[in-house]
């Protein structure tokens, strides 16, 4: 693993590193732990507002990060930062869209604020609507929520080398493969595993949809009887100006389910982020397919890479 910071490599001088990114946030947050001693006029003061910090496992730039924060302590600077989602989550906007398609609408955005585009899948769906006072990356996380509603198919959207990537998530099934040496052979990390606990949930349950129009009236109605009898009628109201019919379906499957909250902690593979959907097969927790993974932490402490997972179960 090495640390840079404005190109500079730093490894030398650091302690506990550790990254974490969430499907409900664009990007990725970074702490990184830099050493300082007043006492040493050979040390340098590494570490300040707007550096870039640059976390690298091999060939994997795992993120450029603008430093938005720096903590001192006794014998340490810490150093938080975000990748350049920040600008994103950061700057709000008014934008209205008419017919717009939402590729189109996002890459439009992506343009108008110099956002670099790594890649963006045609999506024919097609959004009329005001955003006013919303940050950019609340509406391309709006653009594409309507998207999934209208299509069925989830989508991943992420920063990767300061570039916006968004790729349906079945594009996205990865192993997670721990390599403890260079010259050392590299292992399945699922295999041992600790930190394990399972949740199953039906708070997020849906057995009713009713989808409406952008003036309240109702367009269509559909319903799970055989969930309702068992776990109580629970509602939800999707207004849409898409096909009513096909947002009614997709929204009741995704919506109807025992939702399993997963948590696990393993070695870590620098190359597992969330979004992704890890295979997993270890008997001795019952783990025997795909899992969706909603957030990962990796930390590095004194030499040892780990990362910890939430995850859900899903079928590819």
């Amino acid at each position: 693993m090495v640390i840079k910071l404005n190109g500079k490599d730093i490894t030398n001088y650091t302690g506990n590193i550790s990254w974490q990114d969430s499907v409900d946030t664009l990007g990725i947050m970074t702490s990184v732990d830099i050493a300082k001693n007043p006492n040493d006029r050979y040390m340098p003061k590494l570490g300040e507002v707007g550096d870039i910090i640059s976390i690298i496992d091999g060939q994997n730039v795992i993120t450029d990060s603008i430093t938005t924060e720096v903590s001192l302590n006794e014998n340490s600077r810490g150093i938080k930062g975000y990748d350049f989602a920040f600008y994103l989550n950061q700057s709000m906007v008014i934008k209205q869209l008419y017919k717009a398609r939402a590729d189109e609408a996002i890459k439009s955005l992506c343009n108008e604020f110099g956002v670099m585009i790594g890649f963006i899948p045609t999506i024919r769906v097609f959004i009329s609507k005001i955003y006013k006072d919303k940050t950019i990356a609340a509406i391309i996380a709006d653009i594409i929520k309507t998207a999934r509603e209208q299509t069925g198919i989830a989508y991943r959207l992420e920063m990767r080398q300061n570039k916006l990537y968004i790729e349906p998530y079945t594009n996205l099934i990865v192993k997670a493969v721990y390599k403890p040496a260079s010259n050392l052979a590299p292992f399945d990390a699922t295999k041992e595993l600790e930190g394990v606990t399972k949740k199953q949930t039906i708070e997020n349950m849906k057995n009713v949809v009713t989808v409406t129009d952008e003036n309240g009236k109702i367009l269509a109605e559909t319903s799970d009887q055989a969930s309702i009898s068992k776990y109580g009628r629970l509602q939800t109201v999707i207004s849409t100006d898409g096909d009513a019919k096909t947002v009614l379906k997709n929204t009741l499957a995704e919506l109807n389910i025992i939702e399993e909250d997963i948590s696990i902690t393993m070695l870590g593979d620098s190359s597992i982020r969330s979004g992704r959907i890890l295979e997993i097969y270890n008997q001795d927790y019952e783990f025997n397919g795909y899992y969706f993974i909603k957030q990962c932490t990796h930390t590095v402490e004194s030499g040892t890479h780990k990362m910890s997972l939430n995850l859900d179960k899903v079928v590819v």
